[in-house]
């Protein structure tokens, strides 16, 4: 939020037999669909399945906080998922305050077949990383298909669909614990973006080769990390959901985009069709698949 104004996707849209009910009103998830207008809000972002919009505080009928969520587990759920909290607490040191819930719980609104939008409010990915993709009790899935994620991206990303594969490929965010399929979001409470809703964007484009310095910045909303390249830093920014915990520390990547400011510091945006992050090698050195 900046000021009086918020900058927010549109992850579902009004529909008279939606299956999603928020109060007294019908929705259904959007998937692949753009190029969608509401009057008097400005167009941030127009990619397939990620549409921004810049949304006045007047226009804002309710806000369902995330922490509060989790009052709204049932009796089985919470016996379900205690074990997860109390976990994170006894080996990483994550306080049970830390944890919350977002999505269609927050909104009231979840179907039985939705995932849990877990959140962890100011903890280091990195510090949980190891732990998921270590226990035999947490399974990592990828909840989707091949052909939904080139259907999504594959004809502005200007990826092939092997290097999207590669990208998405990287992701752990999704994962069992017991029978609840868990997504795990990060969200940092005191590194805002307040001061990108005023992005000076420039037509020029860039490619930038380097290392990915502060890959944890790529599970925060927007995405936020540094490329080391031919020793100099380069601040790297972009809201799309396809590069949510793509990096590893020490990664050697591309990134093509566009310059654009804000308070006198300097960032290469991937947001436009054609612009992206592509995975030269992985930085344990393995090869890629």
């Amino acid at each position: 939020m900046h000021g009086t104004r918020h900058r927010t996707s549109a992850p579902s849209e009004p529909a008279f037999s939606g299956p999603i009910r928020i109060g007294d009103r019908r929705f259904r998830k959007t998937s692949t669909e753009f190029g969608r207008r509401i009057a008097g809000l400005p167009k941030l972002l127009d990619l397939p399945g990620e549409e921004h919009f810049l949304v006045p505080r007047s226009r804002v009928i309710a806000h369902y906080p995330g922490i509060a969520a989790m009052s709204q587990l049932s009796a089985d759920e919470l016996a379900d998922l205690r074990g997860f909290v109390e976990l994170l607490e006894a080996t990483k040191g994550v306080p049970a305050s830390a944890h919350g819930l977002t999505g269609s719980l927050a909104l009231r609104s979840r179907l039985p077949a939705s995932d849990y939008d877990w959140v962890l409010y100011d903890t280091d990915p990195s510090t949980v990383r190891g732990l998921i993709e270590r226990l035999a009790d947490i399974r990592p899935v990828r909840p989707f298909s091949k052909e939904f994620l080139e259907r999504k991206y594959l004809s502005v990303s200007g990826l092939s669909a092997r290097e999207l594969a590669q990208l998405f490929g990287r992701r752990w965010t999704y994962f069992y614990w017991g029978q609840r399929l868990l997504s795990l979001s990060f969200v940092s409470t005191s590194d805002c973006c307040d001061e990108l809703l005023n992005l000076r964007e420039y037509t020029r484009r860039a490619v930038v080769r380097g290392v990915v310095r502060g890959a944890g910045g790529s599970h925060f909303m927007p995405r936020r990390f540094e490329i080391l390249a031919d020793q100099r830093s380069h601040r790297i920014l972009t809201w799309l959901f396809l590069y949510k915990g793509a990096l590893e520390e020490g990664d050697t990547v591309e990134v093509i985009g566009h310059w654009a400011s804000s308070g006198g510091e300097k960032f290469l945006v991937i947001g436009r069709p054609g612009e992206h992050m592509r995975l030269l090698r992985r930085a344990d050195g393995a090869d890629l698949d």
